[in-house]
């Protein structure tokens, strides 16, 4: 079986070729694809594992000091009807869990080695990184790499687009396109409530994906992450199958037919793929 991990996208995707289903908690995630209640994430919970797949339950949101407690106490429920737990707020760590069961989400913030061994936890990669870079973080430790999906931008607890053009016209979870005065492109954008508490998130409009440079990364990796945020069910059932298909074979069949339907159907942006860090300019770390 291959290590490729997706968000849950319904119970007809159960068979899909992949390692495991990320649930997405409805109070606790950042993510706006297929939130799910305590209730349902144990229902699934239970169905996945009878398919022999495992289950991550994310729960990456920074937690305010007001959420702690229930945040903990919603963790210790559903830690035995999960395989692994994202996260990005230290407060897990309290609990004492297994930290082979912890991974670290920290969306931009890992970007070296140090970093990624200075984590007790499991980790996912930062997406700011060139291919050079990313390269240098596998001599001691495996990671999981985000390989396709829109990129977080920015996460905010405030309700900047209601400060902006008022509460009342915006939707609570409605996807809005936000375009800058001076610039071409549009972000995706949209307020989300978390219990008693506002989020805005902002994303790249454009699709971030690695498809052929998983081959020479692929020993190095603990996981290998899809993000369907945004998809609708059929691309996000294609997204999972092809990559599937390229991950278990690395022909060039498969990996031309993964890229021509990522090209067809996306915008796709490599990032800093092809790109040096600004850090490390002139071979200097400053």
């Amino acid at each position: 079986m291959n290590k490729l991990i997706c968000d849950f996208i319904n119970l007809d995707s159960i068979n899909l070729d992949c390692y495991g289903f990320i649930l997405n908690s409805k109070l606790y995630s950042t993510s706006n694809y297929n939130l799910l209640t305590l209730t349902e994430i144990k229902k699934i919970s239970n169905i996945i594992r009878k398919n022999n797949k495992k289950v991550f339950v994310n729960v990456d949101r920074i937690i305010p000091q007001n959420e702690v407690f229930d945040f903990l106490d919603f963790v210790k429920k559903i830690n035995n009807y999960c395989d692994y737990i994202i996260y990005s707020d230290y407060s897990i760590l309290s609990l004492e869990l297994d930290t082979n069961k912890l991974i670290y989400n920290p969306l931009t913030l890992v970007c070296s080695k140090e970093e990624l061994n200075s984590i007790d936890t499991k980790c996912i990669i930062s997406q700011e990184l060139s291919l050079n870079e990313i390269k240098t973080l596998s001599f001691d430790k495996k990671y999981t790499i985000e390989a396709f999906g829109y990129r977080q931008m920015m996460y905010s607890r405030r309700q900047l687009l209601s400060l902006c053009v008022g509460k009342s016209k915006i939707k609570t979870n409605k996807l809005y396109k936000l375009k800058e005065e001076t610039r071409d492109n549009y972000l995706y954008v949209y307020e989300s409530l978390n219990k008693d508490n506002y989020s805005t998130y902002i994303y790249n409009s454009k699709v971030y994906a690695l498809t052929s440079e998983l081959k020479d990364l692929y020993d190095s990796l603990e996981f290998i992450k899809l993000n369907l945020q945004f998809l609708d069910n059929e691309k996000s059932l294609n997204i999972v199958s092809l990559y599937s298909k390229y991950l278990n074979n690395f022909s060039d069949t498969s990996l031309d037919e993964l890229t021509s339907y990522l090209n067809d159907n996306f915008t796709i942006d490599r990032g800093f793929l092809d790109k040096e860090s600004v850090l490390l300019k002139d071979n200097k770390h400053e």
